[in-house]
This record gives C-alpha cells, sequence and structure tokens, in this order.
C-alpha cells in the first residue's frame, strides 16, 4: 500500500489528523481527492474540516503529487496553495473553491510558483484582475486549462492572458460577471491553440 498513487476522499468528513495519517501511509501519492460537500460537517458541535496545517503537512511529504482537488474546503486559505507551490515542484492540477480565505493573492503566488501547472480550476467570489500573467517570464508555459465559476473577471484578466501567450486548449468561465466580448475576442484572436470554449451565464450573450 506504500506505493498507491492515486486516492479520493471525497466526501469523508475528513480533517487534519486523517491528513498526516495519508501523507506517513501513503507517501507515494500523485493524485488526491479531499474535496467536501457545500455545507461543513458539524459533530458534537464542532466543525470537522480540514485547515492550513493539514495540508502543509500533507504538502511537506508528498514529493510527488501532482494532482489535488480541494474544492469545498471552506477552512483553508492562501497558505495551502503557498504550501502546495513550495512543497510539490511536480503540481500539475488543482481545484479549489468556495473558501473565502482564498483571494487573489494565493492563486497569483500559485501561478507564479508551479512551473509545471497545465490545469487550474477555481470556485469562489472574489475579483480577479491580471494575476500578473504579464509576466510571461515566471507564468506557467504548460498551462492548458482554465475553470472559473462565480469570479468576478475583468477584461483586463483576458487581455493579460492572452499577452502572456500561454497555449490554452480549454477555457471556461461559468457564471462569471464583469468580463465583456471585447476581453474574449482579444484571447480569441492570441490563442490559436484553445479548441473549448465555455461561456456559462455569460451577461453580453
Amino acid at each position: 500500500m506504500k506505493n498507491l498513487k492515486i486516492l479520493s476522499c471525497s466526501r469523508s468528513s475528513i480533517k487534519d489528523s486523517d491528513l498526516v495519517r495519508i501523507a506517513d501511509f501513503f507517501p507515494q501519492l500523485e493524485e488526491i481527492n479531499v474535496s467536501e460537500s457545500f455545507f461543513p460537517h458539524i459533530v458534537d458541535g464542532k466543525i470537522i474540516a480540514v485547515t492550513d496545517e493539514g495540508i502543509e503537512f500533507l504538502a511537506s511529504k508528498l514529493k510527488r503529487l501532482r494532482k489535488i482537488d480541494l474544492s469545498g474546503n471552506r477552512c483553508i486559505s492562501d497558505k495551502s496553495l503557498i504550501s502546495l507551490s513550495f512543497s510539490c515542484p511536480f503540481l500539475q492540477q488543482i481545484v479549489a473553491g468556495y473558501s473565502t480565505n482564498i483571494t487573489e493573492y494565493g492563486i497569483s503566488f500559485l501561478l507564479h510558483n508551479s512551473p509545471r501547472l497545465t490545469s487550474l480550476c477555481l470556485m469562489a467570489h472574489f475579483k480577479i484582475g491580471s494575476f500578473g500573467v504579464e509576466d510571461s517570464i515566471n507564468f506557467p508555459k504548460h498551462l492548458v486549462s482554465l475553470k472559473f465559476s462565480t469570479l468576478t473577471i475583468s477584461d483586463e484578466f483576458l487581455h493579460s492572458v492572452a499577452k502572456a501567450q500561454i497555449h490554452l486548449s480549454e477555457l471556461t468561465l461559468s457564471f462569471c460577471k464583469s468580463y465583456t466580448f471585447s476581453g474574449i475576442s482579444s484571447l480569441l484572436h492570441s490563442h490559436r491553440s484553445l479548441k473549448s470554449l465555455a461561456l456559462l451565464g455569460a451577461d453580453f450573450l
């Protein structure tokens, strides 16, 4: 079992102590799903949840980690994203969302410090600017998929993605607000590699 590569604990009401055991028992893990349901689990009046401390320990132990799903974990913050960026050099895919403590800063840090990142799926309720994407030196060149849900997205963000000249093949904006056809047009003009575009609930359509 020490050689286990993939583990899913989705909606299992796990907590930090569970992550410690997982990291100790399965040090070769490359993919892990610790996503939770939208509503927190409460036992004896206490919230059962994963926190930044648990993710930090997990990241420090799983040096081969490539994919992680953190969606629904409301008690994590930018610190978890920073820990994953620092400790997991092979990180390729991450799903995160619905934590009010994850901000544009954490996502920006992740993008600038995860050179192997290929896919980012984010569900949140904050506004994103450029993420510093115009700095093409630091932006992950292998990024091919962006999926955003319920974010407020400016045209500035879409323009800066276009300027970065990354080879996007998939872009999904699900019920995101504030961007316009101008931003989408700029991105389409620069990314001939785009194969899938989903604009669910777009204001201008």
